[in-house]
């Protein structure tokens, strides 16, 4: 099974898993995401193609004190991001769990 994991809309416990909407509703400075990584406060981050997508873990309150706590740059240095955020079977299980709570009218909006 090949499931395609939308975490933009989670809320959930684990703050490692859990996104908000930026601050800023300005379109001309979410352009200017979309053009360079000026933005980026952790060194680590790359052009994406959404400008939903152009965040820097330092801009998400929650990334930051897991990042100032243990002494990391970026959130995908953190000991605990590799297993909570990339492996497979965890991302699945969140998927699913997710769906039981709250549906898939949510994820669906999203689309």
């Amino acid at each position: 099974m090949n499931t395609i994991f939308n975490h933009t809309s989670l809320n959930l416990s684990c703050p490692m898993l859990r996104l908000r909407k930026h601050p800023t509703d300005d379109f001309s400075e979410s352009l200017d995401r979309l053009m360079s990584t000026n933005w980026c406060q952790c060194a680590n981050c790359v052009g994406m193609g959404l400008i939903r997508e152009c965040r820097c873990c330092q801009e998400i309150p929650e990334m930051e004190s897991l990042t100032v706590s243990t002494g990391v740059g970026c959130i995908t240095d953190h000991p605990g991001f590799r297993s909570v955020c990339l492996d497979h079977y965890v991302l699945e299980t969140c998927y699913h769990w997710y769906n039981q709570q709250y549906g898939r009218a949510i994820q669906d909006a999203n689309e």
